[in-house]
């Protein structure tokens, strides 16, 4: 009821009591008694559960995450082969078998091989800091595209880049703030996973397109 209730907040309907079968807001019903009047009014709930109120129309994202997450590296990765071949080039693109040196694909194209950890989110998501493999760092030019999109149409919006040039490594990554488990051990302690670092999100640059992303990736 408190989410129904900040739902409604945002949206500018403000019942007089939220919670109650007879005043107030029903969710079943999808309507809520006026606070002046008393009339039973339908509300628009297409107009009103949108990216403002994450906690109800963003659960897909979240109870299906590891599914959402797959999909959007392939929209990632058709995009990144379109721009590819309409620029008149061609991007060969391949995955690890095995997912433990920090990196979920490699990109080769102009003599540049650039191993790639992603990460996701939807537009007004809280999500503020992501978690990187120290072994990126190992890598010739590996680096973080956190990809951000629309959770409606899931079109692509922008990115967000950590890295550095076209075969430049990562130096600076092991100098980032070592992660930490969620919870917490018998001591009541939430030890720290030396193989992981945080990135907050002001490490990132913020690229506009994917022919600005290609720019940074291969030069």
């Amino acid at each position: 009821m408190r989410q129904i209730k900040s739902v409604l907040d945002n949206s500018g309907k403000r019942p007089s009591k939220v919670g109650s079968l007879t005043s107030g807001t029903h969710p079943r019903h999808g309507r809520t008694w006026n606070s002046g009047e008393r009339e039973l009014t339908s509300l628009d709930w297409n107009s009103i559960l949108t990216e403002s109120s994450p906690p109800i129309y963003h659960s897909h994202h979240s109870e299906h995450s590891s599914y959402r997450e797959k999909l959007i590296e392939h929209l990632f990765i058709g995009e990144l082969l379109k721009t590819s071949w309409l620029g008149g080039s061609l991007l060969e693109v391949s995955k690890p078998e095995v997912d433990n040196s920090g990196y979920d694909i490699v990109l080769e194209a102009s003599n540049v091989i650039r191993h790639v950890q992603l990460k996701s989110s939807f537009i007004g998501a809280s999500t503020s800091k992501q978690n990187v493999n120290v072994r990126l760092a190992e890598k010739p030019s590996g680096c973080v595209v956190w990809v951000v999109f629309d959770p409606k149409s899931l079109e692509l919006d922008h990115f967000l880049f950590y890295g550095n040039g076209p075969n430049q490594p990562l130096t600076k990554l092991l100098d980032k703030k070592v992660a930490t488990h969620n919870k917490r051990n018998a001591d009541g302690i939430k030890a720290e996973r030396q193989n992981i670092r945080e990135l907050s999100k002001s490490s990132f640059i913020k690229v506009a397109s994917i022919s600005k992303l290609m720019g940074k990736l291969f030069g």
